[in-house]
């Protein structure tokens, strides 16, 4: 059974701009404007009002019931102002797309992107990776890769350096949609990854 909750959206909905107006906080807006881009902050923006709908509907609660800060121990998360519930949460966005996930038990890592056909992911992975790692040779399969490694350095709160050659090791061996875990240190981390059209996602959890 899973422990965690994902929800995405995207900025072309119609009612995206609803959920801004009327499930943010005055604190939600100061932050998404350290963004300089308009876009950048309506993507934050929206990753805030679907997180705070989805954690009213998952609690019963209401959505201007929580708080969202970075934790004590440097972990983004949602308190609730009654002190009772507490979740470890991720954000991510990219193009049109955002992307939220929570989970009570489990730190978390989320991302999000688009295929950009125009995007050198051969030169991008080939700073990343150890020199003997394996790139994909796929596009879809790069960003798969750039994603899980995204998303294990959220979850495992460390600071990104190289691609876990385990990592490059599992792309190149499961195309498809897959989940797996991974023994890294004293953690196990599973990850989920999956295509959707022109973007693909992964979540990383810690277990």
């Amino acid at each position: 059974m899973k422990t965690y909750a994902i929800i995405e959206s995207d900025l072309r909905y119609g009612c995206a701009g609803s959920l801004m107006d009327n499930l943010t906080t005055p604190e939600d807006v100061a932050y998404c404007r350290k963004y300089s881009r308009k876009t950048r902050q309506d993507q934050s923006l929206l990753a805030r009002a679907i997180l705070r709908r989805g954690l009213a509907e998952h609690t019963g609660t209401s959505p201007f019931d929580w708080g969202i800060s970075l934790g004590q121990d440097h972990y983004f998360k949602a308190d609730h102002i009654a002190g009772s519930m507490s979740f470890y949460i991720s954000i991510n966005h990219s193009k049109h797309k955002v992307v939220v996930a929570w989970s009570e038990k489990h730190r978390i890592g989320v991302d999000i992107e688009w295929l950009d056909p125009k995007r050198n992911m051969n030169a991008v992975l080939g700073q990343i990776s150890h020199a003997h790692a394996d790139i994909p040779e796929d596009l879809a399969q790069q960003y798969r890769l750039w994603t899980m490694y995204e998303a294990y350095f959220k979850a495992s709160n460390l600071e990104p350096v190289r691609i876990p050659v385990a990592l490059s090791q599992i792309v190149c061996l499961k195309p498809d949609d897959y989940v797996q875990t991974l023994a890294f240190g004293e953690d196990n981390l599973t990850f989920e990854t999956w295509l959707n059209a022109d973007y693909v996602t992964t979540i990383c959890y810690t277990e």
